[in-house]
């Protein structure tokens, strides 16, 4: 097994041994499908690839904002790209502005460009993510 191979099962480990301990203590994550989300990533270990549909099959989330929570929780472990579709283009959108927006302070930020997404429509909202390897 290769060294990044051994330092991604020590953090899925940590992360494991952190929810049982901790677990009641994480206040927008749910223990049992956090546990789940782990359990998902040591069966199939090939799955690197996480778009949202893939994330609420491993956790067992329904609601956008559980599955942005569990997301931001494994952030050690995974990378996020959240992405916007503007008219027929799909752009990256600055992840501090998500977190900015999800406490109600702005509206989500363009990447490349640095401007506030206008007129911003949830529905053209997504994400995906990578599980770092």
């Amino acid at each position: 097994m290769s060294s990044k191979d051994l330092s991604r099962v020590h953090s899925i480990q940590s992360y494991r041994e952190n929810i049982s301990k901790y677990g009641r203590f994480f206040e927008d994550l749910d223990t049992e499908n956090a546990i789940k989300f782990i359990d998902y990533i040591e069966g199939h270990p090939d799955q690197a690839y996480f778009p949202i549909y893939k994330l609420k099959e491993a956790s067992g989330y329904d609601d956008l904002d559980s599955i942005i929570s569990l997301v931001t929780f494994f952030s050690d472990i995974l990378s996020i790209e959240y992405i916007y579709q503007d008219g027929e283009e799909e752009k990256s959108i600055n992840k501090e502005s998500i977190k900015e927006y999800q406490s109600g302070e702005g509206f989500p930020v363009f990447s490349e460009s640095g401007l506030e997404v206008e007129n911003f429509d949830p529905s053209n909202f997504s994400f995906y993510c990578y599980l770092d390897k």
